[in-house]
C-alpha cells in the first residue's frame, strides 16, 4: 500500500473514532433520564480500503456572530472585552443579564467605577433593532445611569 494511501486510512480512522466518541457521549447526556437500553449500538461503517482516497472527513463549525457591545452607554473597549472574556458576545445575551451579575463580572476583573444598571434594557433595544428607541433612552443616560 502506498505511504499517502496508509495516512488517509489514517486519518479516516482517527475520523471515525472521535466521530464515534462523540456520538456515545451524545447518546448518554440525550437517554441519562430514559432506562439504559443495550440493543441501542453504533452502526457498524465499513470501509473500502481499495477506495479509501473517495472517504472525505469534514468538520461543521458554528460561529456565532458577535455585536458592537460598545454601542451600549457605558461600554467601552476594556469592558466589552471583558463579557466577552465571560462569554456575552451579542445584544440578546447582554440583555438577558441581571445587574448583580454583570456587577460581579466587573469586580471580578476590578472594573469599579462603571455601572450596569441599564446595560441589559439598551441591550435588549438593540437586539431588537429598536435604534430609535435606543438613542433616545441613550440621550436620558450618562455612562449608562439614567438621568433625568
Amino acid at each position: 500500500m502506498h505511504e499517502n494511501k496508509k495516512f488517509t486510512l489514517f486519518i479516516a480512522i482517527v475520523g471515525m473514532i472521535i466521530g464515534a466518541i462523540i456520538t456515545s457521549r451524545f447518546m448518554i447526556k440525550k437517554n441519562k433520564h430514559k432506562k439504559k437500553n443495550n440493543s441501542e449500538a453504533l452502526p457498524y461503517i465499513p470501509i473500502d480500503i481499495e477506495n479509501i482516497e473517495k472517504i472525505s472527513i469534514t468538520s461543521t463549525y458554528v460561529i456565532e456572530q458577535q455585536d458592537d457591545l460598545k454601542k451600549i452607554e457605558g461600554i467601552g473597549p476594556v469592558i466589552e472585552k471583558i463579557l466577552q472574556k465571560h462569554n456575552i458576545t451579542t445584544y440578546s445575551t447582554l440583555s438577558k443579564q441581571t445587574q448583580e451579575t454583570l456587577q460581579n463580572i466587573l469586580r471580578k476583573e476590578n472594573i469599579r467605577l462603571a455601572n450596569p444598571a441599564t446595560w441589559a434594557e439598551q441591550a435588549a433595544l438593540a437586539a431588537n433593532k429598536n435604534w430609535d428607541d435606543l438613542g433616545n433612552f441613550q440621550k436620558k443616560l450618562k455612562g449608562g445611569v439614567k438621568h433625568y
